[in-house]
């Protein structure tokens, strides 16, 4: 018997199916109920609700169609094996057949396989081929038949190259396919009188969530039921005939026509399926249990409508249970959920987080949103990609990608520290930063050597690769001296001790990735592949959670399995790497769907499951309903007939059935308003249909609500809207922009208690003497804030310098002037080795160049005549009542000497000014001071006590606040002072250049002090300008005269 049980409410079907069970039990005890069904989530909700029902339910077994018609095929007849034409082995046959194309039919495809990525081509091809193959042998089993009898159906030249494949694919099988193997057991089941094959058949098969069945399958089904009860559980709309209603386009031409208008537009998919049942099936028994509402809200109205398949002459009140959100991005879409959910379950307190379903047309793009919104709510989130879901398996596709690339430093350091990886290599998190250190301080930037930059055609550089410094570090770990090359190579000392164990894990880390890089760059053999990937993938993730592992290592198994006996040729990495992607691509996982949370997942077909309440989130334009993107070589999108399934089709009778399965409200959210300009964005053309149904049909127009763009707007807590948060930060954030603005103010006000240590003198170490003049504000707020801003170093990029870093080129200044100073020359090869310097021949002219510079500056030292250097000298002395200890150096035969190859700063000028008033204490000494851009003379008359006296107070007065002194404002006051045409005020020159300075990327501490000054004359004050008076401009003006 052919059962069709028909209802608007999916709960109704549930009850049939519980009634059948219950009142008619399968014969035999051990015998299963089998159910034919579309979707995971369908076969879970199911099993729970029966499970609800009957108290106790077991001994059942789900089928997806292709593995339902195959089991029952082979119930007919044992000898029925369709696993020859499985979509997987004709991927693979048909990239061997790509491979010879010598039938001139085949033309076209000689031509668009030439040229470059030949073999992903041809894999892509094949791949689209074994697609629409396995779409002709259901939908197209007529047109198949034809090609093996020489014959075309529509004279094409598509037709004509695909036959000629087919036949050459059909001769390599020898066997039938699918559809045709089905089409035999469908005349059996027919021949064979009612009740004949009944012993080796199921003896009940329900078919349940499923809303259309392709007229192969529908065949299949009509004659099973001659042999056993077929019951098919139908979700129907509307309980009257509804196929003959018209279509959309139709109504824009007949004004006159009756019915729903939600089913005209949005019922495409239902009603082609009720023709088809009447055209191939004849129903024995046709129960329904159709509902209307009694007293039903809008959305309620509005089901109750669609099941009459009429509009009601209702003026509907607007309530919440159809609302739409025009939102700014996804994140907002998220955060406007969030507060809706809440506000319904403080609404409802019968209400529980398993009664709601949340829905995407593609719920990954919302995770990571998702993830931090509903943080504090417990929820679950479906059909993730197992890539998404499996670390072991995306960290395996990456690590293959990355063995052929140009091995940059942050991809290969990137895929070190996922956790299964390092963990693999006897590694910490606190190994992974001693490592980043490593690499960063070796200056690797790609690469695995010179040999693989010379393989790109690129000039054979050792420099910045992976093993020049892995060559580097170890070297340094054995012989610890970093001065001398040894065996051509430069040690790098910083690795001793237990760090080595860090070493160890890194080298053996890079030695596998190299070896991939050396053994995957050849074709090999499906079976080869299966073996190598397997080698890599144990020794790349050891420490990886077994389960995930499990699922690795069962699709490297097909490769060595079935699918190497069909494909015997070599094939590229890039190919397996696409394989795997498209694997795991295909294979989502249920995990999460319906487990007593709030439950998240994406929009897919067939799965009209009820909720309270459904909320649809990114229901834009272009997104839903999905554009049907098909090759324009299928044969089936180009002669369309009745029962061919489209994905655009396919959506809105999804939207329809969703529209119908809330059972109190529909939340939709879309993207609706530009983050750039606000302006309006249209959402998906299916919103804007039911919006216009409700504004023509039921007089509720302005259903929009459009949210502001941020989650803390005061539109959501001045109550004049319709907008409500429950986010308190929100709130608070809100209160404080409204709040009344507070006059600007300087970060730090008045002064700090300095507690003298016990036991103590007043001393003053000259190390914190000078270094507080290096820059007061700094000073300050490192000693007695403890504050200590680091800043955000720019990402170092994949690639090699071609300008050298400004602090590393003043480190190397500093150290080259040294070399030229005592004899020695600067080694080339050490700074290109430490990738320090420009490589190659450019490299060489920047050095010679820069050697140039570097030698007049030499000159410009040895022209003072300075002598040979001392020895520090010890300084221990009495200034305004405090006692001076320490140490002074750049001593030499004829006096003091500072030097910096670079342009003249504030703080070079007072720290040879402090130091010459200091050693003029103990022995007179003229002080030079050389800059790239200056020379200047302190004399030994220049050494009056009370400028030491000033200096000392303006430190004592540094340690309770920070605006004791601006060293290098002070310093443009100095040189504007001394200009005897200046035009603008020596404090003004000041101001200015504290204005730019406070911008400056290293300036952390001016910006966090006086950022929000507007008008620095605020900041350098009449005592300022009296210091500069007083103390910098006389020593500048008479360094200068000297």
């Amino acid at each position: 018997m052919f059962i069709l049980h028909s209802s608007n409410k999916t709960e109704n079907l549930v009850e049939h199916l519980v009634a059948v069970i219950a009142n008619a039990p399968l014969n035999a005890p051990f015998a299963k109920e089998v159910f034919l069904i579309q979707s995971q989530g369908m076969e879970r909700w199911l099993s729970q609700q029966l499970a609800s029902r009957l108290h106790v339910w077991a001994n059942y077994q789900f089928l997806f169609p292709g593995k339902f018609f195959s089991f029952i095929a082979q119930q007919i007849d044992s000898k029925v094996n369709d696993a020859a034409f499985d979509r997987s082995l004709i991927l693979w046959r048909l990239e061997a057949l790509l491979r010879n194309l010598e039938n001139t039919d085949c033309l076209p495809l000689k031509q668009y396989l030439s040229g470059t990525n030949q073999a992903l081509k041809r894999y892509q091809l094949a791949q689209q081929l074994a697609q629409i193959f396995d779409q002709y042998q259901i939908m197209r089993p007529d047109l198949l038949e034809a090609w093996q009898n020489g014959r075309l159906l529509y004279n094409t030249d598509v037709e004509r190259w695909q036959k000629a494949l087919w036949q050459q694919l059909s001769a390599q099988v020898g066997n039938k396919h699918r559809g045709a193997l089905w089409l035999d057991v469908i005349a059996k089941l027919n021949n064979a009188s009612a009740g004949a094959l009944s012993p080796q058949l199921p003896e009940r098969i329900s078919i349940f969530g499923v809303n259309t069945i392709p007229p192969l399958f529908l065949s299949y089904l009509q004659s099973l039921s001659k042999h056993c009860d077929v019951h098919l559980y139908l979700f129907n709309p509307a309980q009257t005939f509804w196929a003959d209603l018209a279509s959309k386009r139709q109504l824009t031409y007949d004004d006159e026509s009756t019915g729903h208008p939600l089913l005209a537009s949005l019922g495409q998919q239902g009603r082609e399926f009720q023709e088809m049942l009447l055209e191939l099936t004849q129903l024995d028994f046709e129960p329904e249990s159709f509902a209307t509402i009694a007293k039903p809200n809008n959305l309620q109205q509005v089901q109750n409508d669609i099941l009459n398949n009429a509009v009601s002459d209702r003026t509907l009140a607007q309530d919440a249970s159809i609302s739409f959100h025009a939102c700014h991005s996804r994140k907002r879409e998220v955060e406007v959920l969030r507060n809706q959910l809440l506000q319904a379950l403080e609404n409802d307190p019968t209400l529980e987080l398993r009664d709601i379903a949340v829905m995407a047309p593609d719920i990954q793009l919302y995770e990571p949103f998702i993830s931090a919104v509903f943080s504090d709510i417990q929820h679950a989130i479906a059909d993730r990609s197992l890539r998404l879901d499996n670390q072991a398996l995306d960290t395996f596709i990456r690590f293959l990608e990355l063995s052929q690339s140009r091995l940059g430093w942050q991809s290969v350091l990137d895929l070190l520290e996922r956790a299964y990886v390092f963990a693999t290599f006897d590694l910490s998190e606190t190994d992974l930063e001693l490592i980043k250190h490593w690499v960063q301080d070796t200056n690797v930037r790609w690469g695995q050597s010179g040999q693989h930059k010379r393989d790109l055609d690129l000039p054979e550089l050792n420099e910045h690769t992976w093993q020049a410094a892995l060559d580097r570090m170890l070297m340094g770990y054995a012989v610890s001296l970093e001065d001398e090359f040894i065996d051509d190579i430069l040690p790098y000392t910083h690795i001793e001790g237990s760090s080595a164990d860090a070493l160890g894990g890194l080298n053996d880390f890079l030695q596998l990735l190299f070896s991939a890089k050396t053994e995957l760059k050849h074709a090999l053999s499906l079976k080869s592949w299966g073996n190598r990937l397997y080698y890599f993938a144990d020794q790349l993730l050891g420490k990886s959670d077994l389960i995930e592992r499990q699922q690795l290592n069962e699709l490297l198994l097909e490769l060595s399995g079935n699918l190497a006996e069909v494909h015997k040729d070599p094939v590229e990495l890039q190919v397996i790497i696409s394989w795997l992607e498209g694997m795991v691509e295909e294979r989502k996982s249920s995990n999460g769907f319906l487990r007593g949370k709030l439950t998240f997942c994406s929009m897919l077909p067939m799965r009209s499951i009820p909720f309270k309440i459904i909320a649809l989130l990114g229901i834009n334009e272009g997104e839903f309903p999905k554009v049907d993107r098909k090759p324009t070589f299928d044969l089936i999108s180009q002669h369309f007939r009745k029962g061919d399934r489209s994905r655009r089709t396919d959506d809105r009778y999804q939207f329809l059935e969703i529209l119908l399965s809330a059972r109190q409200q529909l939340i939709i959210t879309y993207i609706g308003q530009s983050q750039a300009n606000n302006d309006t964005i249209a959402p998906s053309v299916v919103i804007t249909e039911l919006l216009d149904v409700l504004r023509d049909c039921y007089h509720l127009p302005e259903l929009i609500t459009r949210h502001p763009l941020q989650p803390f707007s005061k539109r959501y807590f001045d109550s004049t809207g319709n907008l409500s948060s429950f986010s308190e930060a929100d709130c608070d954030i809100a209160k404080a922009l409204l709040a009344a603005k507070p006059e600007p103010a300087l970060w730090w006000q008045g002064t700090t208690t300095v507690k003298p240590e016990e036991n103590t003198e007043n001393i003053i170490e000259l190390t914190d003497l000078i270094r507080f003049f290096q820059h007061p504000q700094r000073y300050f707020m490192r000693q007695h804030l403890h504050l200590r801003y680091t800043g955000l170093d720019a990402e170092i990029q994949e690639r090699e310098p071609f300008t050298i870093n400004e602090l590393s080129l003043y480190d190397i200044n500093q150290e080259w002037l040294q070399q030229l100073l005592t004899g020695s020359d600067m080694s080339l090869k050490k700074l290109q080795a430490q990738g320090k310097w420009l490589s190659g021949s450019a490299g060489k002219v920047e050095f010679e160049q820069h050697q140039l510079e570097m030698q007049a500056f030499v000159d410009r030292i040895k022209a003072i005549n300075i002598g040979t250097p001392l020895d520090d000298i010890a300084i221990d002395i009495q200034v305004n009542g405090f006692r001076l200890l320490g140490k002074l150096g750049n001593r030499y035969q004829n006096g003091n000497l500072i030097y910096r190859y670079a342009d003249l700063k504030g703080k070079d000028f007072i720290a040879a000014w402090l130091h010459h008033l200091i050693i003029n204490q103990v022995e007179p000494h003229n002080t030079h001071l050389l800059s790239a851009d200056e020379q200047l003379l302190f004399k030994t008359n220049m050494c009056d006590p009370e400028f030491l006296h000033q200096f000392i107070e303006i430190y004592q007065k540094g340690q309770r606040q920070p605006d004791a002194f601006f060293v290098e404002a002070a310093l443009e006051y100095a040189k504007q002072a001394s200009k005897p045409k200046a035009q603008k005020a020596p404090i003004d020159a000041a101001s200015d250049y504290l204005s730019k300075a406070i911008k400056y990327a290293n300036e952390h501490e001016l910006r966090q002090l006086y950022g929000n000054v507007a008008d620095m004359r605020l900041i350098l004050t009449d005592h300022f300008e009296h210091t500069c008076q007083t103390l910098v401009l006389p020593a500048w003006e008479a360094a200068h005269d000297n």
